[in-house]
């Protein structure tokens, strides 16, 4: 099955890195390498986003950024009536036990940097799929 996911990250190579590794698994990756355009795109545009189909399965954020950390655009997409139940991993450098915990109070899923694309792919995979027999198991 294809799946769909929204990348933000802010390193540009890192950021192509992971688009490469799930267009290799037959995902339709949409990238952002700024986390205002995402904001832009996603959150202020959210409506045209469901129309053009883009969206997604699950998404992808780095927590140290620019303008937006993940943190704040987690809680953005769970305070937004489109994104609300979509499922969230962060992809991040914040290795601390804290850090973890922390992010796993707004996100399904957490990725250490470095990390093994099958430990990323592994982990995106068991998200969506976890999301979509809680929602089966809802109905």
């Amino acid at each position: 099955m294809s799946y769909k996911i929204v990348v933000v990250e802010d390193d540009p190579h890192l950021l192509t890195g992971i688009a490469d590794i799930f267009e290799m698994c037959d995902y339709s990756v949409s990238t952002f390498i700024s986390s205002k355009t995402f904001v832009e795109t996603f959150i202020e545009k959210g409506a045209s986003t469901e129309e053009s189909g883009l969206l997604p399965d699950v998404f992808l954020l780095d927590i140290m950024m620019p303008h937006y950390t993940g943190y704040e655009l987690a809680n953005m997409l769970r305070g937004h009536d489109l994104y609300e139940d979509i499922p969230i991993v962060f992809c991040t450098a914040k290795g601390e036990k804290d850090d973890v915990a922390r992010g796993l109070q707004i996100a399904e899923g957490y990725v250490t940097k470095p990390f093994e694309a099958e430990e990323l792919v592994t982990t995106i995979e068991e998200t969506i799929q976890e999301h979509q027999w809680r929602n089966e198991d809802e109905s």
